[in-house]
């Protein structure tokens, strides 16, 4: 790091540190990497532990007819795209564009989806999932972020205004969980240098979050 850190007792007794802000977003970006190092570790446990396994003739549909994961699984199970909709309570329009690639799905869709066919989670992302939005609406391609915070991408970029004002609790529902630094720290909404900052970003949004009402304000 560059400069020491400083410490000091608040008034209340707290310990408190003050430190360079470049020092602090490294730990940011450390704190989320090992996030999402815990999340794949943990999920590669479940596989590893016999949760979800994927049919030879579910991966036949994906290799050799080039279905979507999820359209694969229909097939597997012989389903309608209607009768998948109904089961996940999501829209039959949604299911049609998930597997066609233009379009992901929130974490909270997706769980629904891999329950109502019987799947495991991990098995229902295919290789557009990653490349939706790629063809405009004025904002940058959003096939180069992480799948945690592509959800968020998707949401703004599908929404039709100037201004759009989600609280924390709402986003921590789009990406599946914030980090507790978001709750606590400002810097973690500051524009540009962070994987999550890109999701408002490339979709054309900056972005102003107030810490005491936990709302973040997204502007084109």
């Amino acid at each position: 790091m560059g400069q020491e850190p400083q410490i000091f007792d608040a008034p209340d007794g707290t310990k408190m540190v003050v430190l360079p802000q470049a020092d602090y977003q490294r730990l940011l970006h450390l704190a989320e990497d090992n996030e999402d190092i815990l999340s794949a570790t943990d999920q590669m446990k479940r596989i590893q532990g016999g949760e979800g396994t994927m049919p030879a003739e579910v991966l036949d549909y994906i290799l050799d007819d080039e279905q979507h994961p999820i359209a694969a699984w229909r097939r597997y199970r012989e389903i309608s795209q209607a009768e998948l909709a109904f089961r996940a309570d999501v829209s039959q329009v949604w299911i049609s564009r998930i597997e066609a690639g233009k379009g992901h799905g929130t974490p909270k869709t997706r769980r629904r989806i891999a329950t109502a066919l019987d799947a495991p989670l991990w098995a229902l992302d295919g290789e557009q999932d990653m490349q939706e939005n790629e063809r405009g609406n004025g904002a940058k391609s959003g096939s180069a972020l992480g799948p945690k915070y592509l959800p968020l991408f998707e949401y703004l970029i599908g929404c039709d205004m100037e201004t759009v004002t989600l609280s924390f609790q709402k986003i921590s529902d789009i990406v599946g969980g914030l980090p507790k630094s978001a709750y606590q720290y400002p810097a973690w909404w500051v524009d540009g240098g962070h994987s999550h900052a890109d999701a408002w970003g490339n979709a054309g949004f900056g972005v102003n979050a107030d810490q005491r009402a936990k709302v973040a304000i997204f502007q084109r």
